[in-house]
């Protein structure tokens, strides 16, 4: 029994202090999500639109995935090398067209990059689902099928 209230005490003390950590997306708004510097992990980072409208809060976030976040312990989400061609909206689907240098990332940058990039974008509103191509056709697993449309 006494090994029980310590294991409950000690439970309640992690609890509470996983609280005191400082919050870095904000309860209200938009997240952008990025990737770790080891490129391990998708970071969500609090970010507040200044667009008024779908059209102009997709470019806003896309500008913002191909930047260099301002946290050292962060990477763009868009790699350098790999440049948006253009994007289409039909209907409530977002399909974002990438250059050939997208199929040279490694597996696990690329899932990562495909993650973020999807949590990212399906916060706007009329975007339901994104479909990732490049040069124009869509995207393929390491079987060779096809990987449809996405949402978070």
């Amino acid at each position: 029994m006494k090994k029980l209230r310590i294991f409950l005490l000690l439970a309640m003390a992690v609890f509470l202090l996983s609280g005191c950590r400082e919050k870095q997306v904000s309860e209200e708004g938009t997240v952008i999500y990025y990737l770790n510097k080891d490129e391990t992990a998708i970071v969500p980072v609090g970010y507040e639109l200044h667009g008024d409208g779908p059209e102009v809060n997709i470019e806003e976030i896309l500008a913002k995935l191909e930047e260099t976040p301002e946290n050292l312990g962060l990477r763009r989400t868009i790699p350098e090398n790999v440049k948006l061609l253009d994007y289409t909206m039909d209907r409530k689907q977002l399909y974002l067209n990438f250059s050939a240098e997208y199929l040279t990332l490694d597996k696990a940058t690329e899932v990562l990059t495909r993650a973020a990039i999807v949590k990212t974008m399906a916060q706007v509103d009329g975007v339901s689902f994104i479909g990732i191509r490049v040069n124009g056709e869509p995207i393929k697993d390491t079987k060779g099928s096809v990987i449809g449309l996405m949402n978070e």
